[in-house]
Parts: C-alpha cells; structure tokens; sequence
C-alpha cells in the first residue's frame, strides 16, 4: 500500500517578447530593415515552473543550486483478528504511523535523503503479536547521501547510509526491517548500506552493495522446530544484473551472502550462525516477447530459482549445537493474463512457490533460507497469505496462489487472493504436510494522489499439521482490517 507522491507543480505560460517588433493599425508586418523583405518575427514561448509549496531553491541568486524537497505521511491501520493461531485468542489494535523527511539535491552530482518514521499501537495486539500494549517509538529510515559520476565512461553513483534495497521483485531483499505487527503497514524497509550502481549500457544495471542487518531483526527459521523466534542482526552484501531489453524481457543475476549474528542482549545466546550463499536468476516476460503470436502480448510469465549453500545450526528447523553444511533450492513461476490492453486491465494470476525444508535423510540441511523477503512489493507476493505468514517464513513451503484484480469502479481496485498452503518436508509433530488454506479480499480506494483508504477481509482454515502444531487450534482465523493515510 505504501506509496510515494509529490503534489504536482503549476505552471504559468510566459510570453515575452525579444526584440521591438513594430506593427501596423491593420497588422501587417513591416519590412525588415536589413533585407527590405517583409518577415513575421515569431516569439518563443518561455516557461517558468513555481516550485511546489514542499520545494525549495536556496542561494540561487550565489549561482549555487541546492534544492530541497518536503515529504511527510501519516497512516493509521486498524485490525481485528479472531480465533488467533486457530484457537481462540482475539486481538484488536490500531497500529499509527508518522513519516517526515527531506530530498536534497545540489547541482547534478549529489543528493540526500533523510526521513523519521515514529510508531505506535494501542490496544491488544499482544495475543497475536510480539510487542507490548503500547510500544511508542521513533527510528531513522532514511539517510543517506549519493554522489554520481561518469566511470570510464559509463554513469556510476554510490550511496551510503540508511537507503532501500530491492533487486527482482525482493524474493532474496527487499525489506531490511522485521514488522512486528500488520505486514503491511511496515513504514520502514531501509537498510544501513553502501551502494554502487553502474550503467553499463541501455538497458543494463550492474549493482553491487555491502549492509548491516538491524539489530532487532527477527528469524523464524526455529519456529516449527524450537517455537523460537531469534532476533539478532549481521550481514548481508551481493552484487546484481538486471538486463532489460526487448525479446529478453526483465532479467535479474545476482549473487548475495548473508551472515547472522545474535543479539547480544539475547540471555540465552541463541544463533542460527548462518552463513548463506544464494545464486538467483529471475525472468519477466511477456509470451510474445518469446517468438508466441501477439495475442499472447497479455501473458505475462514470471519466474525465479534460487540456489542456497553455506553452513548453518538450523536442522530440521531446530537449533543444535554443531554446524551443517546447506544445500537448498527455492523459487516461483506464476502465469498472468490481462483481459485488455489498458492499464487498468482485470486480470488473473497463478503463482507456484517452492522453499524446500529440511530433510533427516541427508547430512545436508535443504532448508531455505527466506534471506529478507519485500513486504511493499506487491500485496501478498512473499508474505504469502495475510495471516498464515506472519509466523510461517518462506522455507519448508509449498503454496498455490490464485489471484484476480480489477478497477471495480474510478480509482478503486478490488484484489481477491486464495493460498493453499502446505509444508514441502513433515515435522515430527504432524502426518499432514496440509497447513493451511486462506482467502484474501483487499479494497484500495485512492481518491486523490495524496490519500489512500482500504479494508481487508480474510479467513484462514487450519490443516493437520497447524492443528498439530498448535494443539486446540481448530478454529478458522478470521481478520478483518482497514487503513487509511495522507501524504505528500
């Protein structure tokens, strides 16, 4: 839901005119004194843009361009979740958002961003989620500074500080910040970075980047085995080619490496101690774009595979006292169909996503290492299914996804999302590998481009193993939730 816009600039037409231009009373052009032709002298149109009330110009009359833009939100969620986990618990919070922060930019070269989020939630949430009552607080987002050149030829920047990174559609990273409340009202996703990007030529990006993992950030990579949710931070660098070109479509190579690290405040010391290599190749593609007829133009395939190796303490999703070598594979393929050529088209989409578990036939740990998934790219593209997600990461999982969305009426969009969802490899506490069925119905109004409204309705049926795993939950979830926010 999570989107950013300017208030748009006015603009006053000038017209002035260059040079004395002498008239007759009945309007006829007089000769031109040089050449004694008659000529029409014809005035260019001169545009003056008055900067937006956010916008800034300083020390322009220094001949110095420094410019500064304003840019503030302010979001309130409101959720309501029945029969908790399947069992029946109830919670019921109002989670706030402030956003405010500022673009610098001086001359062509260097810009800067900084931005403030603060948060807060009242109510109860703790029956469902991790923090306190009322956990009021305020964190830098964003804070950084980039600096562009040419590098033997070809445009370059570097970025460092608090910045957004996303490579792909943000499988591997997208979100370096954990939400421990709604997914989806997650106002910050910022990692403490350094950034290079390089042009190399039209149509293709090569970045490459090294960051730190917030301290307070969470892994479930425990949970099915231990019920224990680590928190620590680490590291996480890579380096990425996105190629966009005709007849090739949208492609992603990357190569990422990510080392955990517990907190150190953790009295109890636990550590995945994961060090993980993943290799991803990701294609977007419209089926024409692949030598198929034009009425194919409206079929749009999407697929990623990734391959995982490293060392870790993470065994059959249980945390033991010796290291183990992982090999592990995971991805997507999903096929969406636009009924016309309009961007507002209706469409469907089928999605099949595979992050193998762990297996006690092999030395190897299988398991996939969900890395740090995008919670903004698209609504439940890897947090897959609203409430099933929020304490099932993307390992040891199956999942069907169905989707439909289309512009019911001006400005407001309808998305119907169905997930089955199951475990690819049993536990020890199940027969069933069937975790999960749920069904999303999500509204987004946006009656101006500075505010959104929106509600979601779900419900989510337990399988054998979610009735294993959690003894008397035999109950659907349901959730019921709406948003609105200003912005600017």
């Amino acid at each position: 839901m999570e989107k950013s816009h300017l208030f748009p600039s006015l603009c006053l037409l000038l017209a002035a005119v260059l040079g004395p231009i002498a008239m007759s009373a009945e309007g006829t052009p007089l000769p031109d004194q040089e050449s004694d032709e008659i000529v029409t002298t014809i005035l260019p149109d001169i545009t003056y843009e008055e900067p937006a009330f956010n916008e800034f110009n300083f020390w322009d009359s220094l001949g110095i361009e420094l410019e500064m833009t304003l840019s503030g939100d302010l979001w309130a969620y409101s959720v309501w979740e029945n029969n908790v986990h399947f069992g029946e618990d109830k919670a019921a919070f109002v989670e706030t958002i402030a956003r405010i922060g500022a673009e610098f930019r001086y001359g062509s070269t260097v810009s800067a961003n900084f931005r403030m989020v603060g948060v807060d939630v009242h109510k109860r949430p703790d029956r469902w989620t991790a923090p306190r009552r009322e956990d009021w607080h305020n964190r830098l987002d964003l804070a950084n500074i980039s600096i562009d050149s040419v590098l033997g030829g070809l445009d370059s920047s570097v970025t460092v500080g608090f910045q957004e990174l996303c490579f792909g559609d943000g499988l591997l990273i997208g979100d370096g910040y954990t939400d421990k409340r709604a997914i989806y009202a997650n106002a910050i996703k910022s990692f403490p970075a350094v950034r290079w990007t390089l042009d190399m030529a039209e149509g293709y990006t090569l970045d490459l980047f090294t960051a730190v993992v917030h301290d307070d950030s969470l892994n479930y990579e425990a949970w099915f085995g231990d019920k224990a949710v680590i928190e620590g931070g680490g590291q996480v660098s890579g380096i990425n080619l996105n190629i966009v070109a005709s007849g090739v479509g949208d492609v992603d190579l990357g190569l990422f490496y990510k080392d955990d690290d517990a907190e150190k405040s953790d009295p109890l010391l636990r550590d995945t101690n994961s060090n993980t290599w993943a290799l991803s190749l990701r294609e977007a593609i419209s089926l024409a774009d692949l030598g198929l007829p034009d009425s194919c133009k409206r079929v749009v395939f999407t697929g990623e595979i990734v391959k995982q190796w490293g060392r870790t303490k993470v065994v059959e999703q249980s945390l033991v006292n010796k290291r183990h070598s992982r090999s592990a594979l995971g991805g997507q393929v999903s096929l969406r169909y636009e009924f016309t050529d309009q961007d507002d088209s209706p469409y469907v989409r089928a999605r099949w996503s595979h992050f193998q578990g762990d297996t006690n036939t092999t030395s190897a740990v299988e398991s996939f290492d969900p890395f740090f998934p995008d919670s903004h790219y698209d609504f439940g593209m890897w947090h897959l299914g609203d409430m099933t997600s929020y304490r099932y990461p993307n390992t040891n999982k199956r999942v069907i996804t169905l989707e439909y969305g289309m512009e019911i009426l001006t400005d407001l969009f309808c998305k119907i999302l169905y997930y089955d969802i199951s475990l690819d490899q049993k536990m020890d506490f199940s027969g069933s590998p069937q975790w999960s069925n749920e069904l999303n119905l999500v509204l987004d109004w946006e009656p101006c481009e500075h505010g959104f409204v929106g509600c979601l309705l779900g419900a989510a049926t337990p399988g054998g193993a979610a009735k294993k795993f959690y003894g008397e939950g035999h109950e659907t979830q349901t959730q019921l939730a709406f948003w609105a926010g200003l912005r600017f």
